[in-house]
């Protein structure tokens, strides 16, 4: 059920994620800005501009007291919450940074290029610390494990990788989708990858032997963001089919389809206690909804 519709973007919204606290929201967009938003109010807060170009990715630090953002300009920045500030500019990509992701910990942060590359980062030292090549065409989604152990990447290049995070060796190449994959996440146990494509398929595998476990259809387009709530039981998909679908993990059901947007829908993110859902779309609005959840076997 939609809740709130939050407007103020002027183009495309390409990332959203709730605060650790689940007291605010985040959202990028193609207008080159972030905007902060206060879900009780639905106000915008405030709007970090800086960027010289679209900003694809934007993540909240662990602990909620940094922002990372990543823009077509080549730059990943970070920025204080409280001050609203950029603290850091990390340069040495040679094309779009289109997927960033903190280390658990919050000491690192990995970053995922047009340039077909993955770059880790040392974030007290603001130097680039790994450079992860392997794919053969653009990256687009990347996600640290939850032990923070590995790095997950999905491609252009219709494959999956699983990098060791500290020597940055690829450990696996996951293979199955018939397109390109624009979306990946961990489970929060971090026994599962889900991965979603361009072929209009949700994959999932199995972390520890790469083993595909199954799939879920049901999207009429693309899927452009995946998400899992953090009880390990639930998974949200968002497509450019304009519509969010929740699935129960175990059983591989939808059982919920939110319809609202206009346009594609391209980020998705559950709540810390997992009672909502942000979305992001290309009709430029940032929306809440409320999960109703069903027994589904």
């Amino acid at each position: 059920m939609l809740v709130k519709t939050f407007e103020g973007h002027t183009d495309t919204v390409t990332s959203v994620v709730f605060s650790p606290d689940g007291k605010n929201i985040a959202s990028s967009s193609k207008d080159c800005t972030v905007r902060i938003w206060d879900i009780a109010s639905g106000e915008c807060l405030y709007a970090l501009e800086g960027h010289l170009g679209s900003i694809p990715s934007v993540e909240f630090s662990p602990d909620g007291k940094t922002l990372a953002t990543g823009s077509w300009d080549m730059t990943l920045r970070l920025w204080n919450f409280d001050s609203r500030e950029c603290f850091q500019i990390l340069k040495g990509h040679t094309n779009t940074i289109e997927s960033i992701s903190f280390s658990p910990d919050g000491k690192k942060i990995a970053s995922g290029s047009w340039d077909n590359t993955l770059r880790i980062w040392d974030i007290a030292n603001a130097e680039c610390t790994n450079t992860l090549k392997g794919h053969t065409c653009m990256v687009h989604s990347i996600a640290y494990s939850p032990d923070g152990k590995t790095i997950a990447s999905g491609s252009f290049d219709k494959t999956l990788r699983i990098w060791d995070a500290i020597n940055g060796q690829c450990l696996q190449v996951l293979e199955g989708h018939k397109d390109q994959i624009l979306s990946i996440a961990f489970s929060f146990d971090g026994k599962i990858i889900a991965s979603g494509s361009d072929d209009f398929t949700l994959r999932l595998w199995d972390t520890e032997s790469g083993k595909y476990l199954r799939t879920l259809e049901g999207h009429t387009n693309s899927i452009d963001s995946v998400a899992f709530s953090s009880d390990n039981k639930t998974i949200a998909t968002g497509s450019f089919d304009k519509t969010i679908r929740i699935w129960n993990i175990e059983s591989g059901k939808c059982f919920e389809i939110f319809e609202g947007h206009t346009d594609w829908v391209r980020s998705i993110a559950f709540s810390p206690d997992n009672k909502m859902i942000v979305s992001g779309g290309s009709d430029k609005t940032v929306r809440l909804w409320n999960i109703i959840m069903k027994n589904v076997l």
